[in-house]
C-alpha cells in the first residue's frame, strides 16, 4: 500500500508545511488545519484514499494491520527526500513517532530540507527513547498517557540535543477534530503559534 501525498489545489512543488497525518490519515479536518495555516502544504497520509473509520479505535486497528509505524516511517522517508527546499514539518501522532524513527538516519541533503519539526502526542517514541536526532524537533505532549508515564518521556528527552519539549494541559488528539479528545481551545492555540512562527507555549 503507497504513501499517498496530497496537495493543496494551489501548491506548488515546494510546499511551506509538510503535515503528517494521525492514524485517521488525510481528512476534511486535516485539511482545514492545514488550509488555515495560510501558507503552501502538502499532506502524507498513511493511506491511498480517504476512510470513513467508525473511531479512534477502528482507525488505529487498520493503521496497525496495514501499515504499522516502521512501514508509516518508510514512506514518509520516501517523500520527504523529494523536498528541494526547506518545509516546517508538523506531525501528528503515529506521524510524530515515525518521523523521530527517522530523525538520526535521514540523509544530510534530507535534513537540509527540513527547517523545523513539530511532533504532537507522539506516544510511541516511548519504545525508541535510544534514538539521538540529527535535526531539530519540537514535542509536544498532552497533560497524560493511557500507557506510560509522560513526565518520564519528557525527563528522558531533555538530556538530548536537537530536542525541545512542550507539555500542554489537553489530551492526546487534541489538535483532530475526528478525535474524542479534541479541544477547540487547544487547537485554536497551537494553531495561532504555528502561524506566527512562535514557540507554543504550554
Amino acid at each position: 500500500m503507497e504513501t499517498i501525498l496530497i496537495s493543496h489545489v494551489n501548491a506548488p512543488s515546494t510546499p511551506s508545511y509538510l503535515i503528517i497525518s494521525d492514524i485517521f490519515g488525510d481528512s476534511a479536518a486535516l485539511r482545514r488545519f492545514a488550509d488555515a495555516l495560510g501558507k503552501p502544504f502538502q499532506v502524507i497520509s498513511p493511506y491511498p484514499k480517504l476512510i470513513p473509520f467508525i473511531d479512534e479505535a477502528d482507525a488505529y486497528q487498520y493503521f496497525m494491520q496495514h501499515v504499522g509505524l516502521q512501514g508509516y516511517a518508510k514512506k514518509i522517508e520516501q517523500q520527504l527526500d523529494n523536498l528541494t527546499s526547506p518545509a516546517n514539518v508538523i506531525a501528528f501522532s503515529v506521524g510524530a513517532s515515525s518521523m523521530w524513527l527517522l530523525s538520526d538516519t535521514l540523509a544530510k541533503k534530507t535534513c537540509s530540507n527540513i527547517a523545523q519539526v513539530d511532533c504532537f502526542y507522539s506516544a510511541q517514541i516511548r519504545h525508541h527513547l535510544a534514538i539521538e536526532p540529527q535535526l531539530s524537533l519540537r514535542f509536544i505532549f498532552p497533560i497524560e498517557e493511557m500507557h506510560f508515564d509522560v513526565d518520564s518521556v519528557i525527563q528522558q528527552l531533555g538530556t538530548k540535543a536537537n530536542v525541545n519539549v512542550i507539555k500542554t494541559p489537553w489530551r492526546h488528539g487534541f489538535m483532530n477534530a475526528l478525535s474524542i479528545n479534541f479541544s477547540d481551545t487547544g487547537y485554536k492555540h497551537c494553531l495561532n503559534q504555528l502561524k506566527n512562527g512562535r514557540c507554543i507555549k504550554d
